[in-house]
Formats: C-alpha cells, sequence, structure tokens
C-alpha cells in the first residue's frame, strides 16, 4: 500500500483491500487468534456467549472486527458454516431502530450469495402500517432466521459503535434484541464499542454485564515497533524507520507512551517520521498536534457548558482529581458538578478510577486528548507537556542525549542532516544548565546562531544570547543609566560571577530598591568581587557608603563615583551631589562620565546651557552618543534646527551608523541610515540592506542595498546577500555566487559559508571539502574542526577525521580535544587515547573534560573512590550546576547524605536549571536518593512550591509516591503506567549496584 493512502485508511479501514488489511495487521495478534478460536470452535447448537471488544477511538476496533471477517471467510471449516456480516461505517447512519438492522443485514447477505437476492423485497413488501412497527420487526427477523436457516449456515454478526447503535434504539427495542441474543442459535453477535460498555449504561439497560468483554490497551513497545516496521515495509521505507528505531529509540518510546499507544495516532506518527526523520519528540508531538486538531477541537465545541468547564479543569490538573477538588476547582457545588461527570463518563471522555468507597479519581479518559489540551488551549501550560517529553526522551535515550549535549556544536557544524529546530532546542537546553561556563557557551550560541543564520533566521532570533552577550549589553545600559533594563539583562545571566551581582546591586541602587541592592553587593562580596565590599551597607547609610566609595576610587575603581553619583542622581534626588560625583569622576579623566552629567544639566536641573557645554565636551572627547544628545536639545530645547541637523550630520561624518537596535524605532534608524547614505556612507548602506533584512522582512530592498554596498566594495555586504539568497530567498545559486565574490576577497567567513552551503545544502562533499581546506590555509580553526566532522560524521573517513581535530588540538581547541577523544572512544575503540585527550581538555582547564571522567566511572560503577576525586577536583576549578550535579550523586554514592544535599543547593532551586530540560543527571540524583532511601529528602524537594518539581519529574515523583504508600499515588496518570513501572525497577537496580 502507498504511503499517501494511509491517512485515507485511518479513520476507515474498509477504504482497504482485504489482502491489504491482512497484510498490515501485525499487532493485536494474541487477541485476534483467540477470539477466531472461540468462533471457529462454537458449533453454535444452542445460543452462544457474544463478545464485545471495548477500546477508546483509534485503537483498531474496527480493524480486528473486519480481520476477523477475513479470516472466517478464509478459514476452510469456518467458511462452510458461518456467515460474517460486518457493515461499513455509513451504514449506521440508517439504523436508528432494531427493524433497520434486519434490513440492512438482508441487503449485505443480497450482496454476498445469490441465494439471499430478494430477501430485502420480501421484507419491503410485507410492511404493513396497520400492523404496526413492532410487527413489522418481528416479521423482518423470521424472514431472515428462514432464510439463514434454509441455507444451513449460521450468521456472525459484527457491529461496530455498538453503544453508540444501542442508544439509538428504544428501551423495548433493547430488551427484545436481548431476547433475540440470548434465545437464537443462529446468530452470534460481536460488537466493538469505545470505551466500556457498562461507562455507558445504567445497570438497569438491556445489555448490562450481557456480554463477553475483551479489552483493547494501547500497544506495548514491541508491538509499536512492528507496526511501524510494517508501515515502513509496505511504502519501501523499512531502512529509513529501522534507522529511527536504532538510533532514537527515546524519540519513539516518549511519543507511544503520549499517545496512548493509539494506533491510529501511531500511523500519523509513522507519516511524521517518514517526512522528518533527524526530528526529535517535541518536532513529532507538534506535527501530531496539528493533525489531530480539527477532531479535538469539533469535540471541545459540542459540550455544554458545564461539561467544557469539568473537561478544562481535568485538563488542566493532568493528573486525577476528585470529586471535591474538581468541584472547588469550577468554585461550584459537588451536586453542580456530579452530573456532568456521570454524563462525560457515558460518553467515554472522562474515566474513574476507584480506589474505595471513599476516594475516586477523575482523569480524562483519552490521554492524548489532555496532551492537545494543554499544548493547544492552556496558556502556560505547554511547558509541562515539554519537561514530560524532555523527561521521557531521556529516560529512554540516556546515552544519545548526553553524546549529544557535549557534542552539539559539532554536530551543527558537519550533520547535513540535523534539524534546525533540534539545534536550537538543544542549545537553549545545554545554556540553561549552567555548565558551560562563559567561554564555552558564547562559543555554543556563536555556533549556534551561524547554523541558524544559514537555515532559520526566525529561530537564529529567537536564540537566547550568551552571558557575556548579556553582561556587555548590560554594561551599556547601565552607563547610559538605563538601570531597570541593565538589571533585566543581568538576571537572564545563566552563571552569575561577582561583576555580576555587583551590576545588580548597583542597578537596584538606582532603582531605589535598598533591600535588593544590598542583598546583590553582599552576594558579590561572597565572589570576592573588589567592587562589591565598598558598596555592602544599606541605602539609610550614605555617609560610610560614600566613605567606602572613596576608599574604591582610591584603588582605581572605575565604576565608583559613578555609581555614588547615579545613586544620587535616580534615587536620592540630590542633584547637587550627583553633580559633585561626577564631576570628580571627570576629573579622574573617566571621560565617559560626561555625557551622563550633561544629561543631569539637561533633564534634571534644566540647566541647558551647562548641558550643551558638556555634550560639546563629549564631543571633543569623541563622544558620538553625545552628538546626538546635542543634536536633541538643539532641535527640542533651543529650537535651533540648524544647528540639530549639523550636529546629526557630525555623527554621520565621524561615521557613527550605529546598529539599527540602537534607535528608538526602525523608521528613525532608516531615516538616519538614508541621511548617511546621502554623505556617502557605506557602512549606512549595509546597515539599511539588514535592516530591511531582519526587521522590516522587505527582502527586496534588503537585495537592492546590500548589491549597492557591494558595488561600493562592501565585502560583509557580498557575504550577507549570499545569506540572504541561501536562506530566506532559496536561491542556492545566487548565493554560490556572492560568497564566491566575498572569496575571492580574501574572506575567510565567505570560505567557510561556502563551505557549508554545499555541505548541508547542495551536498557537494568534495566542493565543501575544498573551501574548507582553503580557509584552514588562511588559519581559520572552525574549518579544521568543520572539515575534521565532515570526514567523521559524513565521510567517515576517520583517519581524516582524526588528522584535523589533531591540527585543532595544536591550535589549543579544547572542543577538537573532546570530539577526538570520543572519535578515539566510539570508532576505533582505542579508549587509552581517548582517556589520554579527555585528560588533555582537563589539562588545559577544562573542567567539564574531568567531569566527563568522574560521570563515567560512576555510571560504570567503577574506581569508585578515583571517580570522588575527579568530581571534588572538577568542582574545584568550575562551579557549573552539572558539575555540581556529579558530585553530588557521587556523594550519594560514598553514603555522605548531607554532603550531597549541600551541594545540591547550587542547582536544586535554580529556576533556569531546569527551564524546559530536565537534565539526565537530575534524574539520577532523585532516583539514587530514593534508592538510598532518602525519602525526607525528595519529599522536602517535591513539597517545595518554588522548585516545582513535581511537574518536571512526574514520573519519579510517582515512584517516590509508590515507595512511601502514599495515597495520593491513586492520581498517577494512566500513561504513566510503564515508565513508574520501570523508574521503579532501575530504583531497585540502583539500591543494589550503588551499595
Amino acid at each position: 500500500m502507498p504511503q499517501q493512502s494511509l491517512v485515507a485508511t485511518l479513520y476507515n479501514p474498509h477504504t482497504q483491500t482485504k489482502q491489504e488489511l491482512i497484510d498490515g495487521f501485525v499487532v493485536r495478534l494474541p487477541l485476534f487468534r483467540k477470539l477466531f478460536a472461540e468462533i471457529k470452535t462454537a458449533e453454535m447448537r444452542h445460543p452462544e456467549q457474544h463478545l464485545l471488544i471495548e477500546g477508546q477511538r483509534g485503537m483498531g476496533k474496527t480493524t480486528l472486527l473486519l480481520r476477523l471477517a477475513y479470516e472466517i471467510e478464509n478459514d476452510a471449516d469456518t467458511c462452510q458454516r458461518l456467515l460474517p456480516i460486518i457493515f461499513e461505517e455509513e451504514a449506521y447512519y440508517r439504523i436508528n431502530r432494531l427493524l433497520q438492522l434486519w434490513e440492512e443485514t438482508a441487503k449485505l447477505l443480497a450482496r454476498r450469495e445469490v441465494a439471499f437476492h430478494g430477501l430485502f423485497e420480501q421484507m419491503d413488501a410485507g410492511y404493513d402500517e396497520k400492523r404496526g412497527k413492532e410487527w413489522y420487526e418481528k416479521f423482518c427477523f423470521d424472514l431472515l432466521l428462514s432464510a439463514v436457516q434454509r441455507r444451513g449456515k449460521k450468521l456472525i454478526l459484527l457491529i461496530d459503535n455498538f453503544s453508540e447503535l444501542c442508544n439509538s434504539f428504544s428501551k423495548q427495542e433493547n430488551q427484545r434484541l436481548r431476547e433475540v441474543l440470548m434465545t437464537c442459535s443462529e446468530i452470534r453477535w460481536i460488537g466493538a464499542t469505545a470505551g466500556t460498555l457498562e461507562a455507558s449504561f445504567l445497570y438497569q439497560h438491556a445489555f448490562y454485564e450481557f456480554f463477553k468483554k475483551s479489552p483493547l490497551v494501547g500497544l506495548p513497545r514491541e508491538d509499536t515497533q512492528e507496526l511501524l516496521l510494517q508501515l515502513a515495509k509496505i511504502s519501501g521505507q523499512e531502512p529509513v524507520m529501522q534507522r529511527i528505531l536504532e538510533q532514537q529509540p527515546g524519540r519513539l518510546e516518549t511519543l507511544r507512551i503520549l499517545t496512548g499507544g493509539v494506533i491510529r495516532t501511531i500511523v500519523v506518527l509513522f507519516e511524521i517520521f517518514m517526512d522528518h526523520d533527524s526530528g526529535n519528540a517535541i518536532h513529532d508531538l507538534e506535527k501530531i498536534l496539528d493533525r489531530v486538531t480539527p477532531l479535538y477541537k469539533h469535540r471541545m465545541d459540542d459540550l455544554p457548558a458545564l461539561q467544557r468547564e469539568v473537561v478544562t479543569a481535568l485538563a488542566m490538573n493532568w493528573d486525577g482529581m476528585k470529586l471535591a477538588e474538581v468541584a472547588q476547582k469550577l468554585r461550584r457545588s459537588m451536586a453542580e458538578v456530579e452530573t456532568p461527570l456521570v454524563e462525560l463518563k457515558k460518553v467515554n471522555l472522562i474515566e474513574m478510577k476507584v480506589v474505595d468507597a471513599q476516594t475516586q479519581w477523575y482523569f480524562l479518559e483519552e490521554r492524548f486528548f489532555n496532551i492537545w489540551y494543554l499544548m493547544r488551549l492552556a496558556t502556560g501550560a505547554r511547558t509541562r507537556v515539554i519537561w514530560l517529553v524532555r523527561f521521557l526522551e531521556a529516560w529512554y535515550d540516556k546515552g544519545q542525549l548526553m553524546e549529544r549535549a557535549k557534542l552539539h556544536i559539532r554536530a551543527m557544524q558537519n550533520n547535513p542532516e540535523y534539524s534546525p529546530k533540534a539545534a536550537y532546542l538543544y542549545a537553549e537546553a545545554y545554556k540553561e544548565t549552567g555548565m558551560l561556563g562563559w567561554e564555552l557557551e558564547h562559543e555554543l550560541t556563536r555556533e549556534t546562531r551561524e547554523f541558524l543564520d544559514l537555515r532559520d533566521k526566525s529561530l537564529a532570533r529567537e536564540l537566547s544570547p550568551a552571558d557575556q552577550e548579556l553582561f556587555g549589553r548590560a554594561e551599556d545600559l547601565f552607563n547610559k543609566g538605563e538601570y531597570e533594563q541593565a538589571k533585566a539583562l543581568l538576571l537572564q545571566i545563566r552563571q552569575p560571577e561577582g561583576k555580576v551581582y555587583f551590576g545588580l546591586g548597583a542597578c537596584f541602587q538606582g532603582l531605589k530598591d535598598s533591600a535588593e541592592s544590598e542583598r546583590y553587593y553582599l552576594m558579590a562580596v561572597e565572589k570576592e568581587y573588589i567592587p562589591g565590599i565598598f558598596n555592602r551597607f544599606s541605602l539609610d547609610k550614605n555617609q560610610q557608603r560614600e566613605s567606602y566609595l572613596l576608599m574604591a576610587i582610591d584603588k582605581g575603581n572605575v565604576f565608583a563615583t559613578f555609581i555614588l553619583a547615579s545613586l544620587y542622581k535616580h534615587d536620592l534626588k540630590d542633584y547637587c551631589k550627583a553633580e559633585r560625583y561626577y564631576l570628580m569622576s571627570i576629573d579622574k579623566g573617566h571621560s565617559w562620565v560626561i555625557c551622563n552629567l550633561a544629561e543631569l544639566y539637561q533633564n534634571d536641573l534644566k540647566d541647558y546651557a551647562k548641558a550643551e557645554r558638556y555634550y560639546l565636551m563629549a564631543i571633543d572627547n569623541g563622544d558620538m552618543r553625545a552628538m546626538f544628545n546635542l543634536a536633541w536639545l538643539y532641535a527640542n530645547e533651543f529650537k535651533d534646527y540648524p544647528k540639530a541637523e549639523r550636529y546629526y550630520l557630525m555623527a554621520i561624518d565621524k561615521g557613527y551608523i550605529p546598529d539599527y537596535s540602537a534607535f528608538k524605532d526602525n523608521q528613525q534608524a532608516a531615516h538616519y541610515y538614508l541621511m548617511a547614505i546621502d554623505k556617502g556612507n557605506v557602512n549606512a548602506i549595509f546597515n539599511l540592506a539588514s535592516l530591511y533584512e531582519n526587521e522590516f522582512k522587505d527582502y527586496p530592498k534588503a537585495e537592492h542595498y546590500y548589491l549597492m554596498a557591494i558595488d561600493k566594495g562592501n565585502v560583509d555586504a557580498m557575504l550577507n546577500l549570499a545569506g540572504l539568497y541561501e536562506n530566506e530567498l532559496k536561491n542556492y545559486p545566487k548565493a554560490e555566487h556572492y560568497y564566491l565574490m566575498a572569496v575571492e576577497k580574501g574572506n575567510v567567513d565567505a570560505m567557510v559559508n561556502l563551505a557549508r552551503l554545499y555541505h548541508f545544502d547542495l551536498k557537494d562533499y568534495s566542493k565543501a571539502e575544498h573551501f574548507y581546506l582553503m580557509a584552514i590555509e588562511k588559519g581559520n580553526i572552525d574549518a579544521m574542526i568543520n572539515l575534521a566532522g565532515l570526514y567523521h560524521v559524513v565521510l567517515k573517513d576517520y583517519a581524516k577525521a582524526e588528522k584535523y581535530y589533531l591540527m585543532g588540538i595544536d591550535k589549543g581547541r579544547v572542543d577538537a580535544m573532546q570530539s577526538l577523544a570520543f572519535l578515539y572512544q566510539t570508532q576505533f575503540k582505542d579508549y587509552s587515547k581517548a582517556e589520554h585527550y579527555y585528560l588533555m581538555a582537563v589539562e588545559k582547564g577544562n573542567a567539564f573534560a574531568l567531569n566527563s571522567v568522574a560521570w563515567d566511572y560512576f555510571t560504570k560503577k567503577i574506581h569508585k573512590h578515583t571517580a570522588l576525586c575527579c568530581a571534588e577536583q572538577a568542582v574545584a576549578k568550575n562551579k557549573a550546576d552539572s558539575i555540581v550535579d556529579t558530585l553530588a550523586c557521587i556523594y550519594l554514592w560514598h553514603n555522605r547524605f548531607a554532603e550531597a544535599v549541600e551541594v545540591a543547593k547550587a542547582f536544586i532551586d535554580k529556576e533556569d536549571y531546569y527551564k524546559e530540560y530536565p537534565e539526565d543527571e537530575m534524574n539520577v540524583y532523585l532516583l539514587l536518593l530514593l534508592a538510598k532511601q532518602q525519602y525526607t529528602i525528595v519529599r522536602d524537594y517535591f513539597d517545595n512550591p518554588q522548585l516545582t518539581l513535581k511537574d518536571r519529574f512526574k514520573p519519579i515523583y510517582y515512584a517516590f509516591l509508590k515507595l512511601t504508600n502514599d495515597p495520593e499515588f491513586g492520581r498517577k496518570p494512566p500513561e504513566l503506567e510503564d515508565t513508574v513501572t520501570q523508574l521503579l525497577a532501575k530504583v531497585e537496580e540502583m539500591a543494589k549496584d550503588y551499595a
């Protein structure tokens, strides 16, 4: 069956041919064989026990009924004595009364065998309105029964949507049907229904506890893999699926769990895998949600208002809820809420798990519907789903994700199939751990931004800045007196150093927050950042603080006088003292303060003459910001427009062409650039082109101005225009042309970018190799690492990969050391050399490499004391959160619980450490605490509302509840059953391994 027909058969298996359905039926085989055996061995001399298949929508009920019908037809024995009748979906629209069931059965029998031709016509001819519908129903049934008896066969009715069919019948008709089934040996009923029949019917109903039931549950892992492989075989894509199953088991298992193992959703999942075989679980989940949104949205729209409220409450809670909790959430009485709960249970939208007479938990029955609600309708709740996806992906695919974290940069540089979305998400996740240090984090950000610039500029713009970038921007804003903005940037820094805390203390001083100012200054002191020592006193001790700031000035502190001046200006509103300390700072040669003093005169003291004087002084010192400010002063206060224009043009003449982000709005930036262009400024042409490309998204104008800049000889414009053609306009020949033009001008970045174009877009690996080598000849270290990755990942020339990694190592690249170590470890199996290069990275001050050794020993359960020594050395070199996490785990290994908890304080309460990605090491830390039976510690973590660990590590939380026999375990969502069971087994295993 061609792949494109899969969607067409998702909701109606009847569209498949008989052979297609049989060939594709590779799951539910034990149940199929059991049901068929019951059918085949029954002689039907007396009324038989009737069968009912129960399962939620999409579980394969219709397919199973069809498979049974086809097997009855194919089997040499059953085909001689049984007549299987199965209705197509549209037939059910014509069956609203019991008599219509017999009529439709007669029509289907006539299609099967000539002997039944005319049966329906006999029924139709016998209709007598005077005798009534009950008489006619019995008349039709008797005709049907006689016809079947004459053929010497028995009738097997395979009825889909049985509960809906019964709901369309009257009470009397259901009683009549029950009577027929209990007394007639010529008919056996095999039904299927969504959910459980008892959930739809009250105990008084005719069919309450009438059938022998077979429940359909979600597919387990093995059956899911079997189904996906069969679909791949049918569609001719078996190698692709085999590769996904081998290389990305976590991706598959995560989605199987979240979708509940529903066959219909797994078929959708298969098609997404085939379209995006290099993606990740979050990307796949988004695609599946897109497919089911129309169905689920229609389902929500059809609900009455109160039922919608109940569904919303359950969906938002995700875990199970008690009746009283639902009522409390909706601000309604329990009596008001109980009715819609019963109604929703009848239509299989919710399920009730009964623990005892006093405890019942309510859930949304279709768990993927709950996932959809959180991801699509619940503001902010999608984060909880992403946390669970990340946890499951890490839990089922730990080794792969750890290596991705270590080799992310290389993967972006060398893997032509690497997904931009995955590159973005993993970069953000690794940065949020705070494990990289400023230098490596900056490199990761730079490489990811370059990678995304070439593939997805929208993601490139979303990429969060590195700590180094944030601090630089904060400094600029602080120097302009924009304390709120500077503070906001400093608070985003993931790995705060002493200077960050000092900057925050200064910002809070400017914002009049005494307590926070003192708190951050003290934190700076703890980091041994000297400027913090002179700002440790509260705001009401100005005299003492002034004394310490003067001491700081004597020690050559550049910021002390400026901070005190800003304090007087912004907090104490003592503009005279602010003036004094600004002047003092200027006297010490801090010319960058002159513009701030001018702003004090202009905005606070309203002394425009002095403002003019100091702006002019700042201009004499080359402060081009002062030119802007002075131009504004002339235009708005002195109304001297010629002078205003003069100083705007002066800034332009001085070549002051700031990035467009420096302007208040893009239109102002464009106007300024156009003025500069009129003056012949080439950089302004380039900046205007960048503005049109990145902000206005006006690619034709961007192209126009890049070409104008190129005509003026601007090489950067060649580079950017090539990038525009490659990434936005998808014109690879023109991209190649302008990269080559820049290469001819000797631009090394163009050589590398052109190599990447050939590498990732044009798949011309020979040319990629050529231009990487050209860049290497110019000394470009990135090209060495990229080329090594090309040989390593794509061309599989491990000897050459080794050569260029070694070349990168000669240039001091620590990432080359790590990559080479990984190459030796995974391809050459030379563990001695692998260890050598890991240790070399350590000798270069790379605590991460030392941490890798400690973690390797820990996971292998070897060299227990050496692992502790390595972990302690790593923390001494770098207190990144993930490194401290390793030490915490190894302390637990040594039963040093108090020390483990103490060092864990470095990361356990950091919001950013967990943002969107629960680290695998953190999973281990919590599981090892459970293995060591440190339940009090774990409970404290989970009960801390600031940590939100219950949502981030939901499966571990329920494992903890199970281990402690907590009744709250009853809230566990059904989709986590297998995962929690496996976690409990893992805890038991770890208790032995790390005893």
